[in-house]
């Protein structure tokens, strides 16, 4: 008993009555700002990849390419990771492997000729690419005008985007669009949108023939 008064007599309580004390914050206050952050850092994901937004699409499209670069989009992959019942992994456009990311966009044999037919049609060599990452570091390394490597990179999230809708439309769709006219229903896309947010008198003819010259005409 003793030495429980000893320990007791550096002990002071205060008559106040007790109360919640927010921890997010310093001054113990709770704010709506703090909460916002720390929701923010434990659920958005994080990436070591640059943000890159194109001004020549529109913001759908910008949100979609970002999420792909973040691996966030819902392949038949990512939602059997998120513990959904998915009764097969089967890639519904080669009907032969699992469906990621990678082999969605990028390695099918599908997307491999749409990616040649890109880089045909903007006069580069041939590339093949197995993953974004891939991707990425063609497009990093790519020796031309800033201003052509800007519109280059608004193509390819057109033609990312029109498999994203063309796999979609094969599990959903009552009809599926000819896989021929990925590439047409692409250059024709992207073409009304750079000519729409473009200050850049581009011309249909031109675009088909030499999109280079043409977007420095």
């Amino acid at each position: 008993m003793d030495s429980f008064i000893q320990l007791m007599e550096s002990v002071s309580l205060s008559h106040a009555s007790d109360r919640w004390s927010w921890n997010l914050s310093g001054v113990g206050e709770f704010s709506v700002a703090s909460a916002r952050s720390f929701i923010d850092e434990k659920t958005l994901p994080s990436s070591s990849i640059e943000t890159k937004w194109s001004k020549l699409v529109p913001i759908k499209v910008n949100v979609f390419a970002w999420r792909l670069a973040l691996d966030k989009l819902p392949t038949l992959h990512n939602l059997l990771a998120r513990g959904l019942d998915v009764s097969s992994l089967i890639f519904s456009i080669c009907d032969s492997i699992s469906e990621n990311r990678d082999h969605l966009f990028f390695s099918c044999h599908l997307v491999v000729d749409l990616s040649a037919q890109v880089l045909r049609w903007w006069g580069f060599g041939n590339c093949s690419f197995a993953s974004f990452e891939d991707w990425l570091i063609w497009f990093s390394s790519l020796r031309c005008f800033g201003e052509t490597k800007r519109w280059m990179e608004g193509v390819f999230y057109s033609l990312w985007w029109h498999i994203w809708n063309y796999r979609n439309a094969q599990i959903f769709a009552s009809s599926v669009p000819r896989p021929a006219v990925l590439f047409d229903n692409s250059v024709t896309q992207i073409f009304f949108w750079c000519k729409a947010r473009s200050k850049k008198n581009l011309k249909w003819v031109g675009w088909l023939q030499n999109p280079q010259l043409a977007i420095y005409a």
